[in-house]
């Protein structure tokens, strides 16, 4: 709990939400350019915007530590960033008894873990915070049927013996899609088949969101039915690629738009990121989205006197995650209790997949603006 004695930052007044700005980078976009520009055989420059989160730093850590060359300038007062993979990793380069730290990013660990088994040479895979608490079965079990060996399927992970893939790489798909991408990344340097699920795949657009970036760097990825195979080689674009704007963060700020007060965000393309889809569900909501090239735009034109008519009675409806991971009772205790302060009170009901709610307030001039940012929270 937060020290109640502590001095605020700021004092912001309520107030309606207008302009522009620059959307900031996708983690999940900018993890796959990043391990693509150091797959690669030439140099490539990614650009992205705001700070770097210890996640990223943690996947160009590993990689230096495989033995790629990576600069990065850091982004500062609205300026871009940039990152140079000036070298790539060779397999011929990498050094025994190497650790790779990948800090509490678990895609970090998941993304490297197939290119550790491929390079590996003595390698060991570490991690802290909870992340040395997840399994790691699915991907140890489906890498060591090509010939890899490991001291543990948990972190840290030492690989024993690298493996030489052949035939089809077989993975559950509905336990985590970062293993399939992690396979993704390496089947252009290997001379496996392909990738065949056992079990259907759970987070497609995560898949996709790396077929994109794959397809960045010259590499295709063909899907049919249970099977995903690569065509083409890795290949550095031409100029400098730009990481993809951010929809989770993005909603966030689409969300607080209130009467004709319009809120813009740009760098957010129509892309492969599931969370895209908050522009689906503002719509269901009433309120008005327009889209021009890259940029976003979201204001309510009568949405405040809808709920006023209404007493105050609002709904909308967040994602859980699939049945097989549900969203954590942490977050939404913390959603509940944010709706709450705002006066509002929640019924809720579990269909596939989704958590649907509605709010409702007999206190009078209860507005989508105090709401909406809180709804958004899903």
């Amino acid at each position: 709990m937060l020290n109640s004695t502590l001095s605020p930052i700021a004092t912001l007044p309520p107030s309606a939400l207008s302009g522009s700005l620059d959307a900031i980078s996708s983690k999940s976009d900018l993890h796959r350019l990043i391990l693509c520009a150091a797959l690669s055989p030439k140099a490539s420059e990614i650009r992205y915007h705001a700070a770097l989160s210890k996640d990223i730093e943690a996947t160009v850590g590993v990689l230096r530590a495989l033995g790629a060359e990576i600069s990065v300038e850091a982004a500062d007062n609205g300026r871009s960033g940039k990152i140079t993979a000036l070298r790539p990793v060779d397999p011929e380069s990498v050094r025994r008894k190497v650790t790779l730290d990948c800090g509490e990013s678990g895609s970090t660990a998941r993304f490297i873990l197939p290119l550790a088994a491929l390079y590996g040479k003595d390698v060991t895979i570490t991690g802290s915070g909870k992340l040395p608490e997840r399994p790691f079965e699915d991907l140890c079990v489906c890498l060591e049927a090509m010939g890899a060996r490991f001291s543990s399927h948990k972190l840290p992970i030492r690989v024993e013996q690298t493996m030489k893939p052949h035939g089809f790489f077989e993975i559950r798909g509905d336990v985590s899609s970062q293993y399939i991408t992690g396979l993704l990344f390496i089947l252009p340097l290997c001379k496996a088949a392909g990738i065949r699920l056992t079990t259907p795949l759970a987070s497609a657009g995560y898949v996709e969101l790396t077929g994109d970036a794959l397809r960045c760097y010259g590499v295709a990825v063909e899907w049919k039915d249970n099977e995903l195979r690569t065509t083409g080689s890795y290949t550095a674009p031409s100029g400098i690629t730009d990481a993809q704007g951010d929809w989770s963060n993005a909603a966030f700020w689409l969300a607080a738009a209130k009467d004709t007060h319009k809120i813009t965000l740009n760098g957010l393309r129509l892309s492969s990121q599931p969370d895209r889809r908050v522009l689906e569900l503002l719509s269901e909501m009433g309120m008005k989205i327009e889209t021009h090239g890259d940029s976003v735009c979201a204001s309510a034109p009568g949405y405040d006197a809808e709920i006023r008519t209404t007493g105050g009675t609002i709904w909308g409806y967040w994602s859980t995650g699939n049945s097989a991971r549900p969203m954590k009772p942490t977050i939404t205790m913390m959603m509940d209790s944010t709706v709450e302060k705002t006066g509002l009170s929640i019924k809720k009901s579990a269909f596939i997949g989704y958590c649907c709610f509605s709010a409702s307030s007999s206190r009078r001039g209860a507005t989508g603006s105090t709401f909406m940012p809180c709804w958004s929270l899903w």
